[in-house]
């Protein structure tokens, strides 16, 4: 239970962590929801339990959609800007 924990904490912080990134490359500014929240741990929870049952490809390509979407969203970009951004982001996480 204390492995989930400090695994789910991993994935919130890196989620933040990705989010704070865009925001420096794109200079773009951060419109924020509370029903985000939710979104990173629904996340961060689905992220935890693909790498726990072994699913470590299904994983990464969630990881890189999820950043594509989140982008938009969050950041109220294109398509195109949120893809490359995402690849740059979580290539520079791995």
């Amino acid at each position: 239970m204390i492995s989930f924990l400090i695994d789910f904490s991993t994935a919130i912080l890196t989620q933040v962590t990705a989010v704070f990134v865009f925001q420096k490359l794109s200079d773009k500014k951060l419109s924020f929801k509370s029903g985000y929240v939710f979104l990173f741990i629904i996340a961060g929870i689905i992220q935890i339990s693909l790498n726990i049952y072994g699913f470590n490809t299904i994983g990464t390509l969630f990881t890189i959609i999820y950043f594509y979407f989140m982008f938009q969203k969050m950041f109220l970009c294109s398509k195109k800007e949120s893809q490359n951004y995402s690849i740059i982001i979580w290539t520079i996480s791995l």
